[in-house]
């Protein structure tokens, strides 16, 4: 009995600093900005339950380890671009980075970025 108390008590005090308590949450939302130089975005929220843009902005941090679906390139973005991105806040430096990023829905009729 002892023993499965301390395995209990070591779990409750690793819970915090263990990566499986890092959560990702999925965003879809629209692109408003691209640096491609900094491998970043910034973009708006959907909400949906009303299928509307969220006039808060959000800047997402592109990682070399993220995966990217539906493109080849992150050169491939262009704003206005509807996307679906897995983010997840980092710890250290509060920046949201994206674990993977997908696009929804190609804007024919924007710039290149």
């Amino acid at each position: 009995m002892k023993k499965i108390q301390s395995i209990f008590l070591i779990l409750c005090l690793m819970g915090p600093v263990c990566p499986w308590n890092a959560r990702a949450e999925t965003i879809r939302g629209e692109i408003k900005a691209l640096n491609v130089e900094s491998n970043n975005f910034v973009m708006l929220k959907r909400d949906p339950s009303k299928n509307k843009l969220i006039p808060r902005e959000l800047n997402v941090q592109i990682l070399p380890k993220t995966k990217l679906k539906g493109m080849n390139f992150l050169q491939e973005l262009r704003t206005g671009d509807e996307i679906k991105v897995d983010v997840r806040q980092n710890k250290k430096t509060l920046a949201w980075e994206a674990r993977s990023l997908r696009v929804d829905k190609v804007n024919i009729h924007s710039d290149k970025n």
